[in-house]
């Protein structure tokens, strides 16, 4: 621990990952059983308490997991398109954003989104001085777009309901 702690690591936070319009029905991303509507998952503090939760149960995740593998596969050199037929998806599992709503400290903000180019036949490496690929994606965690105050609902986060944020940690010296 205290060597992962000593090393400062460049983080780039990427697009919170948007599991909804994908063309699959949601249903068939988590397995039999699983509750694929928000309202019914619980989020729980991680292990350091935050802004961001857990949602359990964790079978929520499988969605998930096939759309940051997209991401990763698009920027290990796949095309969009190669990543979205691989994948099985039926279109892009993700869409372009601005901006999205999120929580913080002081209440909703709004900020602006990076996100993996749209073109389905670009192709892109990101790569160390030696030609490794060197993206890995970790999930900081989710939260609902909406909050209660007193006995009112406001709603703030659009089509989403739950949106979940996705770290990127590119430490490559060179793009292709």
């Amino acid at each position: 621990m205290k060597q992962v702690e000593a090393i400062p690591v460049p983080v780039q936070l990427t697009e919170p990952v948007l599991i909804q319009p994908t063309g699959t029905p949601v249903a068939e991303l988590y397995e039999p059983g699983c509750p694929t509507d928000p309202a019914k998952w619980d989020f729980a503090d991680p292990v350091i308490p935050q802004n961001y939760k857990v949602i359990q149960p964790a079978c929520v995740y499988q969605g998930l997991e096939k759309t940051i593998a997209w991401a990763l596969a698009v920027r290990s050199g796949y095309s969009r398109a190669q990543a979205t037929e691989l994948l099985g998806f039926a279109a892009m599992p993700m869409r372009q954003l601005d901006q999205v709503k999120i929580m913080g400290v002081k209440g909703v903000l709004d900020v602006p989104v990076s996100f993996i180019p749209p073109n389905g036949n670009l192709t892109e490496w990101r790569i160390d001085a030696r030609g490794n690929p060197t993206v890995t994606y970790a999930l900081r965690g989710c939260f609902r777009t909406s909050t209660v105050e007193g006995n009112r609902l406001e709603t703030w986060g659009g089509d989403y309901p739950v949106i979940c944020l996705v770290v990127e940690d590119a430490e490559n010296s060179n793009i292709v």
